[in-house]
């Protein structure tokens, strides 16, 4: 028989038990997610590459040697010797208004070193290093033919050129005045020229339609010949009109699955990035058709995503697609494995539970002192 004093009991443990179901669901979820958090990084795009002489070699003996670059950014400038590593001078200044520092060495100049200088500008890191040999004060000065640019569309990642020198020095100013250099190739290539290649730091610009970039060289100097920089080869960034493939299709993947499959345009190629960073293609056939297997050694669990791309000769790659991994249901929900409805199963049965063992409680007494 349930008194009027253990119902009240009953009710209060109720509330209190409901109070706390409902409180614990929302921290359950802040729990989970707060171990994901996420670091935050500075990063410090690097500042352009300043220029030495003019962006030609300096003759020895030269007694004064201008630097340009950004007005008013520090600039550290350093004379190596011949062995590229011994520093045998070196200053950190600014640049003035102009942007513009006479370097002044403290000793003479002198054939097989090299002057160096590197630039920081407000908010930036630091510039490549730009290099200029010092060269024997008799020889021939000749100007340094200018490089081929090969052609840029919108979004591309890389510069890529022709010098007729090998090891010539190529100076490059992308569209937002960023100046940097590379070496052309040591090795000629079919057309007996000397391949160059830039990486655009994409995390600084991306390139766009209609912008300009330009390219100019600087041989290396010979026993006879001191070559300056050549005048500037420029070309207009075109649009990509390259087609894009569509997306492919991927069929739901379940825990113990042993194939994924899918369809996509026949003749491309699917590439899925499992969550070990390990990579599977497979090739669509002509019925758009795709198929491939999951190693043995990879363990798929619930929630993991996997990655699928499309790709073929002649098209941009399709946009990347994410499939999650699921887990086939059943008519029955059973504890712990890890079905939607578990949360509601687990509160019937516990308050079925409390309220058996609180029925079966005998008359709680107060006792009087």
């Amino acid at each position: 028989m349930i008194t009027k004093k253990r119902g009240k009991i009953i009710l209060e443990l109720l509330a209190f038990f409901f109070l706390f179901l409902i409180i614990s669901k929302p921290l359950e979820g802040f729990a989970v997610n707060s171990g994901n958090g996420t670091a935050t990084f500075s990063y410090l795009a690097a500042s352009s590459l300043p220029t030495i002489n003019g962006g030609s070699p300096i003759t020895a003996g030269t007694t004064s040697v201008i630097i340009t670059g950004t007005s008013n950014a520090q600039v550290t400038v350093t004379l190596l010797a011949a062995d590229g590593l011994t520093s045998l001078d070196s200053i950190t200044t600014f640049l003035d208004s102009n942007g513009k520092y006479t370097y002044n060495p403290s000793l003479s100049l002198i054939k097989g070193e090299r002057l160096t200088a590197v630039q920081t500008t407000p908010g930036n890191g630091p510039s490549q290093t730009a290099t200029q040999p010092i060269v024997a004060a008799d020889l021939l000065v000749k100007a340094s033919n200018s490089p081929t640019i090969n052609q840029i569309t919108a979004g591309d990642t890389s510069i890529s050129g022709k010098a007729d020198s090998s090891g010539s020095t190529i100076t490059i100013t992308l569209p937002n005045g960023l100046v940097e250099q590379v070496v052309s190739s040591q090795t000629p290539n079919s057309d007996g020229l000397y391949d160059w290649s830039l990486q655009v730091p994409t995390s600084q610009m991306v390139l766009s339609v209609n912008q300009v970039v330009s390219a100019a060289q600087t041989n290396l100097p010979t026993d006879e010949y001191l070559y300056s920089i050549s005048a500037a080869t420029n070309t207009t960034i075109l649009a990509d009109t390259t087609p894009q493939l569509p997306n492919p299709d991927v069929n739901q993947v379940f825990i113990g699955d042993q194939i994924i499959s899918g369809k996509g345009t026949s003749g491309s190629t699917i590439t899925v990035t499992f969550p070990d960073q390990s990579t599977l293609t497979s090739l669509v056939d002509a019925e758009g058709l795709w198929t491939l297997n999951i190693p043995a050694t990879i363990s798929l669990s619930p929630n993991d995503l996997l990655i699928a791309q499309s790709s073929k000769a002649g098209y941009k790659s399709s946009d990347i697609i994410k499939i999650k991994v699921l887990i086939k249901q059943t008519s029955w929900i059973l504890p712990f494995t890890g079905g939607d409805s578990y949360f509601l199963l687990l509160v019937i049965t516990s308050l079925l539970t409390l309220i058996i063992i609180l029925l079966k409680l005998p008359d709680l007494k107060i006792k009087k002192h």
